[in-house]
């Protein structure tokens, strides 16, 4: 064997331009091999040189003379060639983890990969030309695509190449740009129309589909500003965010919202569905969940919360904050509500303004304003209302020109008219026109009674159907239910009578006990005056059926004139006063009082037996009244008694005259007869 090895290489030196077989059978060398070996048991190999990673890469002035130069590095236990620049390693022996073109599987280490085992980059080239690196500290860069970076089938496949700086990730992804510069398309499809547009970021599905020239826009999503073309500085997020969108300055935030959005500007739609309806309506501002879902033209409106003007359609300078407030409105312009389902039934109603969870649930009503939960709740036509405090004006459907100031003021109101109440529960109850209460309760009970006026806490509390009654104070005109005409004034006072008519009461706890009175201070009160006499009523153009029949002489003969003291808790008693309210030192002080006159009953039974129905006897009109006395009256009896008098007087004047002229004759007639 070593012979003839040693004969073939003596062959190969003497022929070494010609074709060299080695082999024990004679054979001629293949046609196309400069040396075929072949050995015919078929159990014999070829050694190539051995060497260790040292010695293979201490061969020195190695160039590309010597490319193909090839051995077994014993150290990596792979055959490595040299390229003409640098060494090459071929395959590994013992793992087989050399990458294969044709693909790769069944590795000893169960990964498969490309790259480097060393502190070196690894470079991606087409045609020679370098377009990738991944660099030993993890980078990847792209290079050769003016500043861009193309990941997708067709991506960026149309671009110039020129310091574009775009980023283009998914299959087509922005295909069809070709100077639009700084864009940022992730997706399928995603800016697949776009040609110049620039400063563009669309991330999803379709993103920025039909975009060709716009600028400067934000699209993420699934189709999210899937139509705009040439809109500019419009951000939507969420799928479908801004569909059909072509203007520009549109921001939308979740699924849908502002999708049939077309040349609508300027709005701001912030949740799923809001202004999804939306089409030529400009400076909108919708934050919430389907928040002015039904937007179609409707211009300047904000909506902030789930559902807030879901169902406006044509409505402007609307504003709505808190989950369905204005839910239903539609055409209503120019309306401000303010919490959880404030103004949620107004539909075309104008110029309302709702403050409060379900404050003004208004229908066609405007010109309201509710500021309290449940404010005018009810309230459907109602018109130039306003209610503040929880509750107030609740049950208003038609009621115009009310104003309600506190908890469940004018609560019960449905179709009254100019009402003002102002205080907890003040006209509560009340459906009538024409009413003012101010104060706590204050017209409480009132439902149809009409043109009353209280002031004060309970003042007119129980009134029911009683008009044209005035209160001041507290409890004023307590009890009053259907009286009409009354006026009272202090606290307290006219607390008791149901339905007096015409009676005053002025003063603290003054009490009524019949129609028709006015009463000045209550039993305490021991003075009354001022600087002028009380004038009557006295023109004879205004009197009738007038006679002379007073009596004199007679009835001033039957007057008993008495001194007393007033027992003050018989009158408290009979009053009903409680102690609460009684003035217990005052009382004391006028029960000390010395007084005189004349006592009532004895007046009217004098004037009763002489035929006289005095008026100057106040006699008692019902069970809770009492008797008084009007002592200016009595100056007519008396004037009529001293006329009595006079005439008494001039009558026995004349008798006396008669009686001298007669005593003369006899003093004369005695005188001639002592002379005889």
């Amino acid at each position: 064997m070593k012979k003839l090895l040693l004969f073939a290489m003596m062959v190969f030196y003497h022929f070494g331009f010609s074709q060299v077989s080695i082999n024990d059978t004679g054979a001629v060398p293949n046609a196309h091999a400069m040396l075929d070996v072949d050995v015919s048991t078929n159990d014999k190999g070829v050694l190539i040189p051995r060497l260790t990673t040292a010695q293979r890469t201490a061969i020195v002035s190695l160039s590309a003379s010597e490319a193909g130069l090839t051995v077994y590095d014993e150290t990596t236990k792979s055959f490595w060639y040299w390229d003409g620049t640098q060494w090459a390693e071929i395959n590994s022996s013992t793992n087989n983890d050399a990458w294969k073109t044709g693909g790769n599987a069944g590795t000893v280490s169960g990964t498969n990969f490309i790259g480097t085992t060393d502190a070196q980059d690894f470079d991606i080239r087409a045609n020679n030309i370098l377009h990738a690196r991944i660099t030993q500290k993890g980078q990847i860069e792209i290079f050769n695509t003016g500043e861009s970076v193309f990941i997708g089938l067709g991506a960026g496949q149309n671009d110039d190449l020129s310091s574009n700086r775009n980023v283009f990730v998914g299959f087509k992804a922005g295909e069809n740009t070709i100077t639009g510069d700084s864009n940022v398309a992730v997706g399928f499809m995603a800016l697949i129309k776009n040609t110049t547009g620039k400063r563009n970021t669309a991330i999803g599905i379709s993103a920025l589909h039909d975009n060709d020239t716009g600028n400067f826009n934000t699209a993420t999503g699934s189709a999210s500003l899937f139509s705009n073309s040439s809109g500019n500085y419009n951000a939507a997020f969420g799928n479908d965010a801004l569909f059909n969108n072509t203007a520009s300055h549109n921001t939308a935030i979740g699924y849908s919202t502002l999708s049939t959005n077309t040349t609508g500007a300027n709005n701001t739609a912030v949740g799923s569905q809001a202004l999804r309806k939306n089409e030529t309506g400009s400076r909108n501002t919708a934050v919430g969940n389907g928040a002015m879902f039904s937007n179609v033209t409707g211009a300047d409106n904000a909506a902030l919360g789930g559902g807030a003007l879901h169902e406006n359609q044509g409505g402007t300078f609307n504003t709505a904050v808190g989950v369905i407030s204005l839910y239903k409105n539609i055409g209503g312009k120019n309306n401000s509500a303010f919490g959880y389902g404030a103004l949620h039934e107004n539909q075309s109603g104008n110029f309302n303004t709702a403050l409060g969870t379900n404050a003004l649930y208004n229908n066609t009503g405007s010109y309201n304003t509710a500021a309290g939960v449940s404010a005018l709740y009810h309230n459907v036509s109602g018109e130039n209302n306003t209610a503040t405090g929880y509750s107030a004006l609740n049950q208003n459907i038609d009621g115009k020109s009310n104003t309600a100031i506190g908890v469940s003021a004018l609560n019960q109101n449905t179709s009254g008219d100019y009402n003002t109440a102002i205080g907890h529960g003040a006209l509560h109850s009340n459906t009538a026109n024409y009413n003012t209460a101010l104060g706590y309760t204050a017209l409480y009970q009132n439902t149809t009674g009409t043109n009353n006026t209280s002031s004060g806490l309970h003042s007119l509390y129980n009134n029911s159907a009683g008009s044209d009654n005035t209160a001041y104070g507290f409890q004023a005109l307590y009890n009053n239910m259907r009286g009409n005409k009354n006026t009272a004034v202090g606290s307290h006072t006219f607390f008791n009578g149901t339905s007096f008519t015409n009676s005053t009461a002025l003063g603290y706890d003054v009490t009524i006990t019949a129609d028709n009175q006015v009463r000045i201070g209550n039993s305490v009160v021991n003075d009354i005056g001022g600087y002028a006499n009380w004038t009557n009523l006295s023109d004879a153009r205004f009197k009738t059926d007038i006679q002379e029949n007073v009596p004199g002489l007679d009835f001033v003969l039957k007057l008993r004139p008495v001194t007393y003291h007033l027992d003050m808790d018989a009158i408290a008693k009979f009053n009903k006063t409680p102690d609460s309210l009684r003035l217990i030192d005052a009382e004391r002080q006028k029960a000390a009082i010395l007084q005189s006159g004349f006592l009532a009953q004895e007046v009217e039974q004098a004037a009763a037996s002489l035929g006289l129905d005095f008026s100057g006897v106040k006699k008692p009109k019902n069970e809770n009244d009492y008797y008084g006395l009007r002592y200016a009256e009595f100056v007519v009896p008396l004037v009529k008694a001293m006329q009595e008098q006079q005439k008494i007087i001039e009558e026995q004047k004349q008798e006396i005259k008669a009686m001298q002229q007669q005593n003369q004759a006899i003093l004369k007639r005695l005188e001639a007869l002592e002379n005889k």
